[in-house]
C-alpha cells in the first residue's frame, strides 16, 4: 500500500521487477527488494534542499516593501539624530526636551521595521505549501502564480485518476481471441512506464495471461509502443498508428467512436498492417476537480485548458462536464509545447499541471510547471513546483495561498504608511 506516498486509491499487487518506495506498507507477503537509491539521493532530501533555497528568494512586492522600509528607517534615524543634537545646540533649550522629541520621531519608524521582517510572510507560505504537499522551487514562483490567469491541466493523472483499468476488449479480426489479443498487448507493454501500460499489465496478471518474448522494443511517446513478437511486428497505441498506414476501415472507426462515447479511452492493437482489436480503458474523473475549477475561476483564472492525447470524443465530453474553457485532443508533446508558446504570446504565460516525467517538455515550456509526480529527480527538475501527492484538486488552494501572500504584503505596506 503506497497511498500515503503516491496517492493511489488502492493497494497495488506487486510482481517481480516492480518498483516499490521506501515507506510503503507491506500487507501480505514477504518481499525481497533491492535498494536502488540511497537516502541522500532520493526525493525527500531533494525536496528539503529545494525548500531551503526557495526560502532565501524574495518576490517583487517583498523586495519593494523592504526597500521602502529601509529608506524610511534611514530618513527617520538621521532626522531623529539631527533633532536630538542640533535642537539644543542651535536653539539653546534643554537637552532632555529635545532628546524626548527625537525619540518620539524615532518611534514613527516602528511600523516600517515590521516590513523588514516581511520575509517571514513568504517563508511561512512556502512552509504551509510544503505541509500541503507542494514543494516550491523558489519564492519567485509564488509571485508568478499570482500574476498568471491561464491554467492548463493534463488530463491523464490530473483531471482523471492515474490508476486506469481495462474495462472492455473488442475484437476486429476473426482469427484471434481475447486471450491471444491481450497476450500480444502485454508482451509489448511490459516494462513501459505509463498508466495505460500498467492497466494492460494488471489485466493480464489478473487473468493469468503470460507475456511473450518481445524484441526491437520501441516506445513512441504520445502514440504507442511497438515490438516484434513471434516474428511479427505488434503495436499498441492510439489512432495515429493506423492512420499513418491508412489501414483503418469505416466500421472499425465506428466501433472506436462508440467506445469513446461510453467514456473509455480506445487503445488499438495491431499486427503489421492489420488492426486486431481495441481495448476500452477507464477514465475515472478525479473527485472534486469540478469544484476546483470553479474555485480557480473565483481566484481570477480567466482561461482554462484541458490538454490530452486522447480521443476527441472522450476529451471534449470531459471538458464540457468540468467547465474547461478549451480542450485540445490527440496532441503529442511537441503539439502541447507549441500551444503553450501561443498562450505565452497571447496571455504572458500559463500554469501547467501534469505528470513530471511523461509531460516534462510541457512543464518546462510553461511559465510555472507543477509536477504531480515526484518519484524521480527528473520529475522535480522538469517543473518549478513538485507535488508530493497526485491530488490536482489542491492546486486551487496553492493559487489561493499565492494570492494571500500578495495581499498580506500589500496590507503591511498600507498599514505601515497609515500608522
Amino acid at each position: 500500500n503506497m497511498q500515503h506516498l503516491t496517492g493511489n486509491l488502492r493497494a497495488i499487487n506487486t510482481g517481480v521487477g516492480d518498483k516499490v518506495y521506501a515507506g510503503a506498507i507491506n500487507l501480505e507477503k514477504i518481499l525481497q527488494v533491492k535498494v536502488q537509491r540511497r537516502r541522500f539521493d532520493s526525493v525527500l532530501p531533494n525536496c528539503l534542499r529545494t525548500l531551503h533555497r526557495a526560502a532565501s528568494d524574495k518576490i517583487g512586492l517583498q523586495v519593494r516593501s523592504q526597500q521602502l522600509a529601509g529608506l524610511v528607517l534611514s530618513i527617520l534615524v538621521i532626522a531623529s539624530g539631527v533633532v536630538m543634537i542640533v535642537g539644543p545646540l542651535l536653539l539653546g533649550e534643554t537637552w532632555d526636551q529635545w532628546l524626548y522629541r527625537g525619540l518620539v520621531l524615532l518611534s514613527l519608524a516602528s511600523p516600517f521595521a515590521v516590513l523588514i521582517r516581511s520575509s517571514t510572510v513568504v517563508t511561512r507560505a512556502i512552509g504551509q505549501a510544503a505541509a500541503n504537499g507542494f514543494i516550491i522551487g523558489s519564492a519567485l514562483y509564488l509571485d508568478q502564480l499570482n500574476r498568471l490567469n491561464v491554467v492548463a491541466f493534463e488530463k491523464g493523472g490530473c483531471v482523471t485518476y492515474p490508476n486506469l483499468s481495462v474495462e472492455r476488449v473488442s475484437l476486429l479480426a476473426g482469427d484471434i481471441d481475447v486471450n491471444e489479443l491481450m497476450s500480444l498487448a502485454v508482451s509489448v507493454e511490459t516494462g513501459v512506464e505509463h498508466p495505460i501500460s500498467d492497466a494492460i499489465v494488471n489485466y493480464a496478471r489478473e487473468h493469468q495471461i503470460q507475456p511473450r518474448t518481445c524484441s526491437d522494443h520501441k516506445v513512441r511517446p504520445g502514440i504507442g509502443v511497438e515490438g516484434v513478437v513471434d516474428g511479427y511486428k505488434i503495436w499498441v497505441g492510439n489512432l495515429r498508428i493506423p492512420r499513418e498506414h491508412g489501414i483503418l476501415h469505416s466500421d472499425q472507426e465506428a466501433l472506436i467512436a462508440a467506445i469513446a462515447e461510453e467514456g473509455y479511452t480506445p487503445v488499438l492493437i495491431g499486427r503489421g498492417p492489420e488492426v486486431f482489436g481495441v481495448i476500452g480503458i477507464s477514465n475515472p474523473v478525479r473527485v472534486g476537480i469540478d469544484d476546483s475549477m470553479k474555485q480557480l475561476k473565483r481566484l481570477g483564472i480567466t482561461h482554462s485548458i484541458l490538454l490530452s492525447g486522447d480521443h476527441s470524443v472522450v476529451t471534449d465530453q470531459l471538458a464540457e462536464q468540468l467547465g474547461f474553457d478549451r480542450s485540445t485532443t490527440e496532441l503529442l508533446a511537441e503539439d502541447k509545447v507549441g500551444l503553450l508558446q501561443l498562450v505565452r504570446g497571447d496571455f504572458g504565460g500559463a500554469i501547467a499541471i501534469g505528470n513530471g516525467i511523461i509531460d516534462g517538455p510541457v512543464l518546462q515550456e510553461a511559465a510555472v510547471g507543477i509536477a504531480m509526480n515526484v518519484r524521480s529527480k527528473d520529475a522535480v527538475s522538469n517543473a518549478e513546483i513538485a507535488v508530493l501527492h497526485n491530488d490536482a484538486t489542491k492546486v486551487a488552494g496553492l493559487l489561493g495561498l499565492a494570492r494571500q501572500v500578495q495581499a498580506s504584503l500589500s496590507r503591511g505596506n498600507l498599514l505601515a504608511v497609515l500608522t
